[in-house]
């Protein structure tokens, strides 16, 4: 061994190394306190791109936990928002998952994943570039293709192909978990404390009744929690979505104390969804609730505890109940009851049907591929004034609309062909879903309830999806994709659950060595 050898190797002992890494460390901190001082923003994306490089370069599959964290608890739009961090950091941050996905294509050398709803994700693709083309202004329909490409055909693809395994599954639903009961603890915080003029650093937002306004309003009532979304509907919808997953989730969960942790977590995250007031959520619930019934974990016997648990809500509550109550407004919207100048729930509820029928008119007039993505509100105006339906008087808003329904947006947007491809990726995901179900519900329920999880979650926000459009879209795209992943996981695992553990993570990837057959050389009969 010669000295220079030697040398390098006392360079590169354990202790220099210890001792450089915290060098650098603390001169890092110190250069980010500087920064701070004068640009938060800037401070807060080193540091977050600092973070992202060390866990993707310790595990890569940490990126993928990472994503989901940010993603699903917003905290990019709250950092734009409260501390001024530019916002095309705010919205690239999903490029994190090139390391997984780097990873697991190059390194792992794995075939690309295209469940078999891809297909139908890229027709909805191609219906939204038709619609592009033949727009009234193609810029402005080019920015939701642009929206669309990234959030949803970009996101989908990623997701499905870093998420590999059942433990990543778990892992993911844990650490979905983790962001609804935080959130829903903050909102929970809040509603017994009355502190809503703290928002917890953005991510417990409240908005108050009364259209614009941001405090309190005499006889308006209690404020609505927005949480770290800043709308009381998007908010209880992201919530509702959890709740079915970390019921399943929990009901086989072992041992006692992760139980027990998880059901604490999916209690708190409905709590979150209930401070919102949101009626949409009501309906929502009141789907997962049939799904239950119809796979069999609710028996009509435990629907008479349900009204209980209801009753008693309702008088922790009392607003949400009185917002369900004056859907009776319904009944109101006769002809000549007011017309556009009716007010309170009886105006609202005709503003949202108008909306509705304007989408619907939309298709009326572009059949195939719509009005192009994005280009519902450019249309809004001329359509609304197009509404006369004799049941009820149209009220048309002066300002620019989103059609209030998941169906009459794609609808309009999209065509035909975009209807035809959007129910088709979520059949097709449901399909493989309910396949895997069935596979595993004899053998290891745990993955069943996992599958049937994800459908009843897919299955609420359809339902919120009668009166809320896709906006905060991200929600959507990360939701189907973990769905088409879970299906595509658990219907390849071999049923020795052999691959259902984590990949080992070196720096030397080695190809895995399966187990020899009986009676081949090396591993004889016995």
């Amino acid at each position: 061994m010669t000295a220079g050898s030697s040398a390098l190797q006392g360079m590169l002992s354990p202790r220099i190394r210890f001792l450089a890494a915290a060098a650098v460390s603390v001169g890092a901190a110190g250069g980010l306190g500087l920064i701070a001082g004068e640009r938060p923003g800037v401070a807060i994306v080193a540091a977050a791109v600092g973070l992202a490089g060390l866990l993707t370069a310790a595990r890569p599959d940490a990126a993928t936990l990472l994503v989901v964290a940010i993603l699903y608890s917003n905290a990019a739009s709250v950092a734009v928002r409260t501390y001024g961090v530019p916002y095309f950091f705010a919205a690239a941050f999903p490029v994190i998952l090139v390391a997984p996905l780097a990873y697991h294509l190059i390194a792992l050398r794995r075939p690309l994943v295209l469940p078999r709803a891809t297909f139908f994700l890229l027709l909805l693709g191609l219906a939204y570039v038709a619609g592009t083309v033949l727009a009234s202004d193609t810029l402005a329909a080019l920015e939701g293709l642009l929206l669309f490409a990234t959030s949803g055909v970009g996101l989908y693809l990623a997701v499905v192909n870093v998420v590999r395994d059942a433990h990543t599954l778990r892992r993911i639903v844990w650490v979905l978990l983790a962001i609804g009961a935080a959130l829903g603890g903050l909102t929970v915080l809040q509603t017994v404390t009355g502190a809503y003029s703290n928002d917890f650093l953005g991510f417990a937002q409240v908005n108050w009744p009364g259209i614009g306004t941001t405090g309190p309003v005499e006889g308006g009532g209690p404020p609505r929690a927005a949480g770290p979304i800043g709308e009381q509907n998007r908010y209880a919808q992201a919530m509702l979505v959890l709740v079915p997953l970390g019921a399943l989730v929990t009901l086989r969960m072992r041992p006692r104390v992760a139980q027990l942790a998880l059901g604490g977590a999916t209690a708190l995250t409905f709590l979150g969804m209930v401070a919102a007031f949101s009626r949409g959520a009501a309906l929502g619930v009141v789907g997962v609730l049939g799904l239950l019934v119809l796979y069999r974990y609710v028996r009509l016997r435990h629907l008479a505890i349900m009204a209980i648990g209801i009753a008693i809500l309702f008088a922790a509550f009392p607003r949400y109940a009185e917002r369900l109550a004056n859907l009776e407004a319904l009944t109101q919207l006769e002809a000549g009851a007011g017309g556009a100048t009716a007010g309170g729930d009886v105006g609202n509820l005709r503003s949202r049907a108008t909306q509705m029928l304007a989408g619907v008119l939309m298709f009326v007039d572009h059949p195939l591929v719509g009005v192009g993505p994005g280009m519902y509100d450019e249309h809004y105006q001329a359509y609304a004034d197009r509404v006369h339906v004799g049941l009820f008087d149209a009220r048309v808003d002066p300002v620019t609309r989103q059609a209030h329904s998941l169906y009459a947006e794609v609808a309009a947007e999209g065509g035909s062909l975009g209807l035809i491809a959007f129910f088709g990726l979520v059949a097709v995901t449901a399909r493989d879903l309910h396949r895997a179900r069935s596979r595993w519900l004899n053998r290891r329920p745990e993955l069943a309830d996992l599958a049937t999880g994800f459908i009843l979650a897919l299955g609420a926000y359809l339902g919120t999806g009668v009166f809320l459009h896709l906006s905060y879209e991200r929600y959507y795209w990360i939701l189907i994709a973990l769905a088409a992943a879970t299906a595509h996981v658990l219907l390849r695992l071999p049923e020795s659950g052999l691959d259902d553990q984590p990949e080992p993570y070196s720096q030397s990837v080695k190809p895995k060595v399966r187990p020899k057959p009986a009676g081949s050389i090396g591993n004889p009969r016995p």
